[in-house]
């Protein structure tokens, strides 16, 4: 009566003694492979468990005790995950605060993600002297040396936030041999900032200048769902059928514009709120529509407003600005 019949199963809750032995065979797999043990370092698709260790993680399983290579505190700290594997190219050594190298780049205010790649895989970047061309490659803030063009990189703790009202006519970058103007003209020296998010050429407005790529990431990618807001005058009167057409957004070559907001401003203007930007994406849709943008300007990126910023000016975000901003972002 009170014993096991032969056909029930032997443990108590198999479904949760499966999930437990997949992530075992996933871990043991990583350790194995010498795969530096951090979240921002795993493939898309998570960890997959590789069947030729299952022998290996239920003997594991049984007898409690961590085999080579085991990790037993897994907060952040200069510990590392020893393998006894043989060396396979790569450091033998990882430690569990390491990062991706284009995130430390962007975090250290050197540049954009998509350009942080661009510098590590034309070899720009050097880490302990030796050139690395892959962006994913493991770094070690707080041992590593890493170098930008000889230039030696550091995360600097203290971050700086500026607002700034883009004249018309400036090119939204650093350095172009092209433009005639960039952004660097209004920058304070000392300070390597970059913006978040860009404007072009033609249009002005509102741009947030940081060295903190974290913040940058969130205010630019769709994800976030970061409002922006934008005052379009156009070169005749716009129709009470295409303002329709506006508010329910309609298709792009390059994907949908969904406008959040569409506010009349008077015959020939209008305020939209955005939650992505792509590459002349407002300009493009009027012209879809068979109107020329004649002026744009963004009013407000989140919380922060153009407000009575002159073209040129810019501005430290204030103490509560940059709150609100934040919180923004965290939001979405």
């Amino acid at each position: 009566m009170g014993g096991q019949g032969k056909g029930e199963r032997s443990h108590p809750r198999p479904h949760l003694y499966s999930a437990l032995r997949f992530r075992l065979h996933g871990c043991l797999n990583d350790l194995k492979k010498d795969v530096c043990v951090h979240e921002e370092m795993l493939p898309q698709g998570g960890m997959q468990p590789d069947p030729a260790l299952g022998k290996q993680s239920r003997k594991l399983a049984r007898s409690g005790e961590p085999g080579p290579g085991t990790i037993v505190d897994l907060s952040c700290s200069h510990s590392t995950v020893n393998s006894s594997q043989p060396d396979l190219g790569m450091p033998a050594q990882y430690h569990l605060c390491s990062m991706r190298l284009n995130k430390l780049l962007q975090r250290a205010g050197v540049a954009s993600r998509r350009k942080a790649d661009l510098l590590i895989t034309e070899g720009a970047v050097r880490i302990n002297g030796q050139p690395v061309t892959e962006p994913w490659h493991p770094v070690d803030p707080e041992r590593d040396r890493v170098e930008v063009e000889g230039r030696e990189v550091h995360l600097n703790p203290k971050k700086h936030y500026f607002k700034f009202h883009k004249p018309r006519g400036v090119v939204s970058t650093l350095a172009d041999p092209h433009a005639e103007r960039t952004l660097s003209e209004y920058l304070p020296s000392g300070l390597r900032l970059f913006p978040a998010g860009r404007l072009d050429k033609d249009s002005e407005g509102l741009i947030i200048l940081t060295d903190d790529g974290d913040l940058a990431f969130r205010l630019t990618h769709p994800r976030f769902q970061v409002k922006k807001r934008y005052r379009v005058e156009v070169g005749r009167p716009i129709t009470p059928r295409d303002l329709v057409r506006l508010k329910a957004g309609f298709a792009l070559d390059d994907g949908p514009f969904q406008p959040a907001c569409v506010r009349k401003v008077d015959a020939r203007a209008v305020e939209l709120t955005l939650h992505e930007g792509r590459k002349r994406e407002i300009r493009r849709a009027f012209l879809s529509l068979g109107y020329r943008v004649e002026r744009l300007v963004r009013l407000s990126i989140g919380p922060i407003e153009l407000g009575r910023l002159r073209p040129g000016e810019l501005v430290p975000l204030s103490e509560a600005e940059l709150g609100t901003l934040r919180r923004s972002t965290l939001q979405a």
